[in-house]
C-alpha cells in the first residue's frame, strides 16, 4: 500500500478540510482523511492530467449512485 502524508496541497486550505475530514480504519489503523469535495478541489488545483482523470472517476461514481438512488426510491 502506498500512503502520501502531505502538510499543504493545493486548492483547498486546513480549515477547508478539516470540518469535512473522514475518520476511515486501514488494516486496523484508524486515520483521517480528507472529504470528497476537498480532494476533488484539490486534485482540480492540481491541474495534472492523473488528477483530471481521477476527478472524472470520482464525480462519474457520484452521478451513477445518484441515479441508481433514484430507480430504487422511483
Amino acid at each position: 500500500m502506498r500512503l502520501e502524508i502531505l502538510n499543504r496541497i493545493s486548492g483547498v486550505t486546513f480549515d477547508d478540510c478539516y470540518p469535512n475530514r473522514m475518520e476511515v480504519e486501514i488494516d486496523g489503523v484508524q486515520i483521517t482523511v480528507i472529504g470528497r469535495a476537498e480532494l476533488i478541489a484539490n486534485k482540480l488545483a492540481s491541474g495534472r492530467d492523473k488528477d483530471l482523470l481521477d476527478v472524472r472517476k470520482l464525480t462519474k461514481g457520484a452521478v451513477s449512485k445518484r441515479r441508481r438512488g433514484k430507480r430504487k426510491s422511483e
